[in-house]
């Protein structure tokens, strides 16, 4: 799926609308309109693995977590987890793991609380939330707390960041995970 008619597709794209159509228990409508729709899309999203268990925004585009986990997202949701290696993508996500607790969007990148938001999730489809070294995990984001001393107080997404409302989802929500 994509953006608007007659962009290309992409991930984040895709899964929003595998969301949407099981909110709204759209996929009989979708069927009538795009024959093996739903197969198509599940195809999409299995076809999109670059080959080391990342997953690729579009068939061009750089890896990062946040399209590993909408692929898997996706494909829970369709019920075809067969169409991906997930042993495999656990191991990318495993890579992405640092040594402070956190997870970057590819090796060795900088941690980031939008990254622990998708790599957590994608674990917990893939049913391997025990690969998460939780103590550390835990020490990380508590650290994302901002003083009112250093500002406005709130939650950032990063060491060394001003407090950001978006973050604050993030680093909410992958605590209920650490």
């Amino acid at each position: 799926m994509s953006a608007a008619p007659g962009h290309d597709a992409h991930m984040l794209c895709t899964v929003s609308g595998v969301q949407i159509l099981v909110l709204v228990d759209g996929f009989e409508e979708l069927e009538a309109r795009v024959p093996a729709g739903k197969e198509k899309i599940a195809n999409y999203c299995g076809a999109a693995g670059s080959g080391y268990g990342d997953v690729l925004r579009h068939q061009y585009g750089e890896p990062d977590t946040r399209f590993l986990y909408g692929g898997l997202n996706a494909l829970s949701l369709l019920g075809r987890l067969d169409l991906v290696d997930v042993p495999r993508a656990v191991t990318y996500i495993e890579s992405c793991a640092n040594p402070d607790g956190g997870y970057g969007n590819s090796p060795g990148a900088e941690s980031h609380s939008g990254q622990i938001f998708t790599c957590l999730p994608a674990l917990s489809i893939a049913d391997r939330l025990d690969t998460v070294d939780t103590e550390h995990l835990a020490g990380w984001l508590s650290e994302r707390q901002v003083s009112v001393a250093e500002g406005k107080g709130g939650l950032n997404g990063r060491p060394e960041k001003k407090e950001d409302v978006r973050e604050a989802a993030g680093v909410g929500v992958s605590r209920q995970y650490g």
